[in-house]
């Protein structure tokens, strides 16, 4: 389980229990009573415990950079250059690293190059291209994190 996960659970895996009472010495003449509750954040926590077992680990974090390169070569082709899909799949090219990124830019780019004066453009594009989604990149893993992490905050 990932740490911050694991720092965020109370001590042990058993059941807990969360007391509640009057907050003044002085009115404290009612009994305890004990109400049962699930932790819907517990229950959040388990969850993405079981996903980070060794056996699907390796699958979701694979899946993860796939969706996330995709989505970071999307979003700099659509906010550079207008076109989503065609910069999606050269995105792809970040899951063998900034250096495959590049390769398959250089590979694949002309392919993206339709008027003449693009071409003439090309390579400051396949540079842009190139720098933008390596800051995109982690950019989106960060919020990925962020986002696993938000409903753990402030319940436990």
């Amino acid at each position: 389980m990932p740490d911050p996960f694991i720092d965020a659970l109370p001590p042990g895996k058993e059941r807990y229990t969360t007391v509640t009472g009057q907050p003044i010495a002085a009115h404290l003449d009612a009994d305890l009573s004990f109400v049962p509750s699930r932790s819907l954040t517990l229950a959040y926590a388990r969850a993405i415990e079981v996903l980070d077992a060794e056996e699907t680990e390796f699958l979701l974090g694979a899946s993860a950079v796939v969706v996330l390169s995709c989505l970071a070569g999307g979003i700099v082709g659509r906010l550079l250059y207008g076109r989503w899909r065609p910069f999606m799949l050269l995105g792809m090219g970040n899951l063998f690293t900034v250096v495959g990124l590049v390769v398959v830019v250089i590979l694949l780019g002309p392919a993206l190059e339709g008027t003449r004066q693009e071409r003439r453009k090309g390579a400051l594009r396949k540079f842009t291209f190139c720098v933008a989604v390596a800051v995109v990149y982690p950019a989106l893993v960060l919020i990925a994190k962020f986002l696993l992490l938000l409903p753990m905050v402030g319940h436990l």
